[in-house]
């Protein structure tokens, strides 16, 4: 018998974090934004709730593209009830900005680079090639309403032997720096991030607006728009 896979998350820091209400840890799950749903009304009840695995085999994006995803990758989703920050209903689009932002955060406080920036609506880059990818779903289940934002971040896994069509628009934490990361605290340091600004979110959309526009992939770029 080969011996068990070692995990890749310390559980214990993280239940102990006192970040969230539960979680939800699986070794590899399809998606943890499907997961999510399929748990979403015991996971609303004990809101901001996580869904982690150590890998996703089938991953989404936006219209239902798929998230390339290898061992190293960190793959979540946060599962937020909007009252219970004070979050209105319209606003509630919004929380994939706020998680782009929250993202960025991150990374520029543990990355070299200064070339990190936000691409409307849900993916944030590193030197113009792609490091996270966000999707943000708001559910209502059995009179119950909540957003579940899946998050997916390159981290340890190198994007060196990914697919051409992969390699080249993409990249990694550990690409760009060379270095591993410790992944729980990548972890704890992202959902902490978003979950504020979520909450700024709440108190004044301008307070997302503002950095996600500095930090726009496009911006100070000339651009060309066709109209028909």
């Amino acid at each position: 018998m080969s011996p068990a896979r070692p995990l890749m998350f310390d559980l214990g820091r993280i239940r102990k974090s006192g970040i969230f209400g539960h979680v939800e840890y699986h070794r590899s799950l399809p998606s943890t934004n499907t997961t999510a749903r399929e748990l979403f009304v015991p996971l609303l009840a004990h809101a901001p709730a996580l869904v982690l695995a150590d890998e996703q085999t089938a991953g989404r994006g936006r219209g239902m593209r798929e998230w390339w995803s290898t061992a190293g990758a960190l793959t979540f989703s946060l599962v937020i009830r909007p009252a219970d920050i004070g979050l209105s209903q319209e606003n509630c689009p919004m929380l994939s900005l706020a998680t782009g932002v929250a993202v960025h955060d991150m990374l520029a406080g543990e990355l070299t680079s200064t070339a990190i920036s936000i691409k409307w609506p849900n993916d944030v880059y590193v030197q113009h090639q792609k490091i996270c990818g966000i999707l943000s779903e708001h559910v209502t289940t059995d009179g119950q309403s909540g957003v579940i934002v899946g998050v997916g971040i390159n981290v340890n896994n190198s994007l060196a032997h990914a697919p051409d069509d992969v390699r080249f628009r993409a990249t990694s934490m550990f690409d760009e720096q060379q270095q591993s990361f410790d992944l729980t605290q990548i972890l704890l340091a992202t959902t902490a991030r978003i979950l504020h600004r979520a909450n700024e979110l709440a108190q004044d959309a301008a307070r997302i607006i503002q950095p996600f526009n500095q930090n726009h992939l496009l911006n100070g770029r000339r651009v060309t728009v066709n109209s028909p």
